[in-house]
């Protein structure tokens, strides 16, 4: 933009977009004598100044301002779903290490049935269950031929996947 101005090129309140508008100009004090900083105390010289630039949010942030904590707060969003994810894979590991002695089943889906067909470790076959029980997203079923307990995770499945 060619009417971008910046805190560097300002030499005095008058040269300022937000004299008069958004700022009074130079030092001031409030209703009890307590001194108030003109807001571009805090401004360093690549800070783009522009009227309203304080009327863009409720605390005073200009959009330069703004952008950062926007990245910031999408940052602590992402490494808290990160963590999340991770407090779900280690729930689920421990699901499955309570319901079955191998880990994350392997299951396929079933070309001639509903649902899928599983594989069992113990008799080293594929089997399609008859009846699933689920436990917090975690289905277990037994092998009907050893009686092998076994148990599976989606999410598990996903995350492998994506190694």
């Amino acid at each position: 933009m060619p009417d971008d101005i910046y805190a560097k090129d300002i030499e005095s309140c008058s040269s300022c977009p937000i004299y008069g508008k958004d700022c009074p100009g130079g030092w001031t004090s409030g209703a009890s004598g307590t001194p108030i900083e003109p807001p571009c105390t805090s401004w360093n010289d690549d800070t783009l100044v522009y009227e309203g630039m304080y009327a863009d949010n409720d605390r005073g942030y200009s959009k330069q301002e703004m952008e950062w904590l926007r990245k910031e707060q999408t940052e602590r969003e992402k490494q808290k779903r990160a963590e999340q994810r991770a407090k779900e894979i280690e729930e689920d590991k421990r699901l499955i290490a309570q319901n079955s002695k191998y880990p994350n089943a392997c299951v396929r889906n079933s070309a001639w049935a509903d649902g899928r067909d599983w594989f069992c470790p113990e008799c080293h076959r594929w089997f399609h269950p008859g009846i699933l029980s689920f436990t917090r997203g975690i289905a277990v079923v037994t092998c009907s031929r050893c009686g092998t307990g076994l148990a599976h995770s989606d999410l598990l499945e996903e995350e492998q996947n994506q190694r």
